[in-house]
């Protein structure tokens, strides 16, 4: 074997070794992006739950707000209108307060829910406990009452619960709240709405 092929080899087992001698600052070089990456994809589902909560991201030169909704202006005032819902309060039973409180509570749940993104098992529990209060008030066949429950069945048949068709059901289900809270603040001798409206 010549001297030009031995001074080959060596240079070959020279580079070798220096790839071998290489690999474990390779291996340190991708640990923390393969770490950060399996993190990131455990946790999907949470980091997108966080970022469809985000409203608004705030910058030197400007902001971007998200999730903007009909269901997040305010309130339409419902002073002086004559509601068309024909409501027979013989059977409406504004006594029970705890049922009133959670109806309150789990329609704005579920609007909220509505507006994050929120699976539709969860929307369809939500819909669930506001037509149970509904019923245990006597308003479950109220024009508001209806509403919800065409509004509960929509979100159940609909095949792609799009942010458009989330923001649209969010928005109605408000209104109908405030027009029931409208319709029960009748039956409220003295109701004061803080807004400068009182019942005689």
């Amino acid at each position: 074997m010549s001297n030009h092929t031995l001074i080959r080899i060596e240079k070959v087992c020279f580079n070798f070794q220096k790839l071998i001698d290489s690999l474990p600052l390779f291996v340190e070089s991708l640990a923390w992006p393969l770490v950060t990456l399996t993190i990131v994809w455990i946790l999907k589902n949470d980091i997108h739950d966080v970022i469809t909560r985000i409203a608004e991201a705030k910058f030197p030169w400007g902001s971007i707000a998200f999730g903007d909704s009909k269901a997040d202006m305010l309130p339409v005032e419902t002073t002086g209108i004559k509601d068309s819902d024909s409501t027979d309060f013989s059977s409406v039973h504004v006594d029970k307060f705890a049922n009133l409180y959670w109806l309150a509570n789990d329609i704005m749940w579920t609007s909220g829910a509505l507006l994050r993104n929120g699976p539709r098992d969860a929307l369809m529990r939500g819909f669930r406990q506001i037509l149970h209060h509904l019923n245990i008030i006597g308003l479950a066949d109220s024009e508001h009452g209806k509403l919800i429950a065409e509004l509960n069945h929509a979100v159940l048949s609909e095949d792609s619960l799009t942010a458009e068709f989330r923001s649209e059901v969010a928005s109605k289900l408000q209104n109908a709240s405030y027009r029931i809270g409208h319709l029960l603040a009748g039956q409220q001798e003295g109701f004061d709405n803080g807004l400068g409206t009182k019942n005689k």
